[in-house]
């Protein structure tokens, strides 16, 4: 591709990128209260589903618990702690999350 054309594609993006962030602005000008009242209920529900650590579905949506990620601070530290375990005080888990999820044959909307 010559590089005309690849400035063109590039601007194109530019401006498709632009109109869609003056329509989300827009959007959440409109919708001001329900974006509020969206937040509010996911954060409470992923409270309650953090301390439950389990997943549930429903018609309208689907909530799943994550268990947070073991990671490590590797370079040696995976092999090295078979022999010695004592390095396993250098292992971090990390917190657990919920994730949202319409379903795909769910509700349909009035």
């Amino acid at each position: 591709m010559n590089e005309e054309l690849l400035k063109e594609k590039m601007d194109r993006l530019g401006c498709l990128i632009h109109k869609f962030e003056e329509a989300q602005i827009e959007f959440e000008a409109q919708n001001h209260d329900l974006i509020y009242e969206i937040d509010d209920l996911k954060n409470e529900l992923k409270e309650i589903f953090l301390e439950r650590k389990e997943s549930m579905t429903t018609q309208c949506l689907n909530v799943t618990y994550r268990k947070g990620a073991v990671k490590w601070d590797t370079k040696w530290l995976d092999g090295y702690s078979i022999d010695h375990p004592e390095i396993l005080k250098y292992r971090k888990v990390g917190n657990p999350t919920v994730a949202f999820k319409i379903p795909d044959d769910g509700w349909e909307n009035d």
